[in-house]
């Protein structure tokens, strides 16, 4: 027999042979995608972004979504269902808060783990696009630890000649209060518009996640979202200065340190006993002092940043001078 009609049997063998296959194993039962990746092209930083995933249990035997893990807190994944009986349809909404995020290439992503058949299967969504910035936030997240009234600003930066304009800011926590600034030009030549935001402290002791919400008159950026996270602690506790860092450095520059301090007011010294970090990039130790307070040196592995942008959270447990834990959010940009 010639070559090519030996190949050509050989392929049609082939070929036969695993669609007989096909028919007779049965389909891997869980769940299907109509597809686990997107790319969104070019996104302004600060503009929305979301994307719905559709998926159908293809099984004889219901599904169940047992856990989603998502790339930072910049991610937020919604199930239309968390259980899919055989021939159910749900979706994974994701919805990405780039304002928070640095220009350039990004990969959001999450994985959701699901028990079918009595197996835990796993299965990545992501969203990938390149951010440009013409708007940003600083900061673009607020920890604010108080046990009485505070003050901070957050100011808006449009690098565009000719600037949006702030409507209205509301808080979903009424112990916000915020004030829109005047639009002034910087030493950069951006237009700055501050926000003056009040924190009466009066919310119940612990962590409470909240959200600024910036309403313009841009229709590319209809509503800014700044994330708030809370803290009240009672008397004589500890608290952290600063209570968010941010690291910046040029793209080929190492990356510099930065030192928080754990301060107290209590009669007796702050003693850590454990500090992690929820991304493997991001490095905390701690020594006593001075006085009875505490001091942590802060480093990140440039090696280990996944594109120019990190969002991490530190859990700090402490052992004196009483058994709690503080969150300490880091973020990390290479320009």
């Amino acid at each position: 027999m010639p070559a090519t009609r030996q190949t050509r049997h050989s392929f049609i063998v082939s070929a036969c042979a695993i669609a007989m296959l096909a028919i007779v194993l049965p389909a891997r039962a869980g769940l299907e995608f109509a597809h686990t990746t997107v790319n969104v092209g070019e996104v302004r930083c600060g503009a929305p972004l979301a994307h719905r995933f559709l998926f159908v249990n293809r099984g004889k035997t219901d599904v169940e979504i047992v856990d989603m893990k998502t790339t930072c807190g910049c991610l937020t994944p919604t199930l239309s269902k968390k259980v899919l009986k055989p021939g159910e349809e749900a979706s994974c909404l994701l919805e990405v808060n780039t304002l928070t995020q640095a220009a350039g290439p990004q990969d959001w992503w999450v994985k959701l783990q699901y028990r079918a058949e009595e197996q835990l299967e796993e299965v990545t969504l992501s969203i990938t696009g390149r951010l440009v910035e013409e708007i940003r936030v600083e900061p673009p997240s607020l920890a604010i630890y108080a046990d009485q009234a505070v003050q901070q600003v957050v100011t808006v930066l449009d690098t565009r000649a000719e600037s949006l304009s702030l409507k209205a800011v509301s808080a979903t926590s009424p112990s916000l209060r915020a004030t829109i600034g005047k639009a002034t030009k910087n030493d950069k030549g951006e237009w700055a518009i501050p926000i003056t935001l009040d924190f009466t402290g009066d919310v119940p002791d612990g962590c409470h996640q909240e959200t600024l919400s910036l309403i313009t008159s841009d229709p590319s950026y209809p509503e800014l979202h700044v994330p708030v996270t809370l803290v009240k602690q009672a008397q004589n506790q500890v608290t952290l200065s600063p209570n968010f860092v941010t690291i910046r450095a040029a793209a080929g520059r190492p990356l510099p340190s930065r030192i928080v301090m754990i301060r107290t007011n209590s009669e007796e010294a702050v003693e850590v006993e454990k500090i992690s970090s929820d991304d493997p990039a991001v490095h905390c130790t701690w020594a006593a002092g001075p006085e009875k307070n505490a001091t942590l040196k802060l480093t990140v592995d440039r090696q280990q940043i996944k594109g120019d942008h990190l969002s991490a959270n530190m859990k700090i447990e402490l052992r004196r001078p009483k058994v709690q834990t503080l969150t300490l959010p880091l973020e990390c940009d290479i320009e």
